[in-house]
């Protein structure tokens, strides 16, 4: 399995969105984490590259059931195996809490995307994971003494729905962040393709042949990756 190390280059979008996202290669090993996601797993940027993720994120012992870290590989191993995105349904996989202090109790609900070489290949995943605690800890919430069953206790529900309207927008943000960072990346990918087929075809630098990509994508008033991928199914030659 082929591993991104020093194939992976950090996308603006990667950085500046607020969705946590983990890149790890095809070994299960830490290649990035974005600011959001060191925050919301109090970790440092540091800590987490090459480490294998299960190592950095190992079950919690005083979990019984414990299920965690298999889910996640599974879902992991569903992206290398078929090439498509997998999502995970809510599931409890705890973290270890900073400073040493045993493990934090998180529920979350994870989407993995596979990564691509240049000749389209998988070579990584994608991590994206979204704190659901909030939602599970009122789901699990018991009535208070003396008042109805969470079924018929107006204010619970109240707010729960409020909570999970709170979540699913932040969900459909998170989403849409990640779809155009996908995007992107894999915009990246057609367009670096596309300069290496112009530089060899032409026995020029790659520089170069972005120049030229770029050059006809603004003499024609079109977009860079669809220039590129014109170049890439020879319905182009530059």
């Amino acid at each position: 399995m082929e591993s991104l190390s020093g194939g992976f280059q950090r996308a603006a979008a990667f950085v500046a969105t607020t969705s946590p996202l983990l890149v790890v290669d095809t070994e299960l090993v830490i290649q990035d984490a974005n600011p959001a996601y060191v925050a919301v797993m109090g970790r440092t940027r540091a800590e987490l590259i090459g480490a294998p993720i299960f190592d950095a994120f190992p079950d919690n012992p005083d979990d019984p059931d414990g299920r965690g870290s298999r889910q996640l590989e599974a879902s992991f191993e569903a992206v290398f195996r078929t090439a498509r995105r997998n999502r995970r349904p809510l599931h409890r996989y705890d973290i270890p809490a900073p400073h040493g202090r045993g493990f934090a109790r998180k529920h979350w609900i994870v989407t993995n995307s596979p990564l691509r070489s240049q000749d389209g290949r998988v070579i990584g995943a994608l991590h994206h994971p979204e704190d659901m605690t909030a939602v599970a800890e009122l789901l699990a919430a018991p009535p208070e003494p003396g008042s109805a069953a969470p079924s018929t206790d107006e204010q619970l529900w109240r707010s729960l729905v409020a909570t999970l309207a709170f979540e699913a927008d932040g969900h459909r943000q998170a989403q849409r962040g990640v779809r155009e960072l996908q995007r992107a990346l894999e915009s990246r990918v057609v367009i670096e393709q596309a300069k290496g087929v112009i530089a060899a075809r032409n026995q020029i630098d790659v520089e170069e042949a972005f120049r030229r990509l770029r050059r006809h994508a603004r003499d024609n008033n079109a977009g860079i990756h669809q220039v590129a991928q014109a170049v890439i199914d020879s319905r182009l030659v530059l």
